[in-house]
């Protein structure tokens, strides 16, 4: 079921935010604020509001302040925020689109007009974040997709090696899969991929990343993990899949292992790691970790 969609209105004269709150409420859920600071702190406490609804004439911090200070927070940047104001003005129109504004409603507030850029406003907002879900997620298992590792492992490298963190790399193939589809069909073979894909995100903490990069293949980075307790990790990751046997199949994972160290130039250069020691699991008879040798 679709959460329902959250309002936030600022505006410094309490009547007017009450106003607003008993048009949207049957439809919304409504938050308040009084000033723009207060906007702030809510954003800060609920990082799933809709929609901001923001006057611009306030003392201490005017709208267009805080539509900047909203703007430039990677938080709170997706968050469309919509000026009310009683100035009819081109120029004040324009200068609202360009601190970042996605609309702008006059006052006296018609309830009409204002439910309906509301609904239009967030229609949109959820249509991208739709939109850029599956544009990082592989559409079969709902993993994140190559795209998203790479952009997502790109800042786990810098971050781990700006902080002299850990941080381990490990690369699965699933053994002899090719089989799986000229003997069962490619539906079948779905079903193991999908069965894969929910025990390898299962069995991972929620700040570690799975995705999968290629037809059976999978990547999973482990954040803050050296590779002594990653290897245990994904050693248990293999004993599960040998034993899980979805659609009644017997199936293996052959995995590679990395982490990173003084040397490392790249997370790319780490897949390159991962993936030459997959190449030397399979190559020692698969169903079995081997970690990057250096060879």
């Amino acid at each position: 079921m679709m959460r329902s969609t959250k309002v936030l209105v600022v505006d410094d004269m309490a009547s007017n935010a009450q106003v607003i709150e008993a048009v949207l409420e049957d439809e919304h859920e409504v938050l308040l604020a009084y000033s723009g600071e207060q906007a702030l702190l809510i954003l800060q406490e609920n990082m799933d509001i809709d929609l901001v609804l923001l006057d611009i004439v306030m003392p201490d911090m005017d709208g267009y302040k805080v539509c900047e200070k909203i703007k430039s927070n990677k938080n709170f940047e997706h968050i469309p925020v919509i000026f009310l104001t009683s100035e009819d003005s081109q120029e004040s129109e324009e200068r609202g689109f360009q601190f970042g504004a996605v609309d702008y409603i006059t006052k006296p507030i018609r309830p009409a007009i204002l439910l309906m850029r509301v609904k239009t406003h967030i229609t949109l907002k959820r249509t991208q974040e739709k939109l850029r879900d599956m544009a990082l997620h592989d559409q079969l298992t709902t993993l994140y997709n190559r795209y998203y590792l790479e952009e997502s492992g790109s800042k786990s490298f810098a971050y781990t090696k700006r902080h002299q963190a850990q941080l381990s790399v490990a690369m699965l193939d699933i053994d002899h899969f090719k089989n799986v589809n000229d003997t069962y069909g490619h539906d079948v073979g779905d079903v193991v991929l999908k069965a894969v894909a929910l025990l390898l995100k299962d069995n991972v903490r929620e700040e570690d990343v799975v995705a999968r990069i290629g037809g059976e293949e999978f990547v999973i980075i482990f954040k803050d993990t050296n590779i002594k307790d990653s290897f245990s990790k994904v050693e248990n990751i293999r004993q599960k899949v040998q034993a899980s046997s979805p659609n009644n199949i017997e199936i293996t994972i052959s995995i590679g292992m990395t982490q990173i160290n003084a040397s490392s130039e790249s997370f790319d250069a780490l897949l390159k790691q991962a993936d030459q020691a997959l190449y030397e699991a399979k190559e020692s008879g698969r169903n079995q970790t081997k970690i990057y040798s250096g060879n």
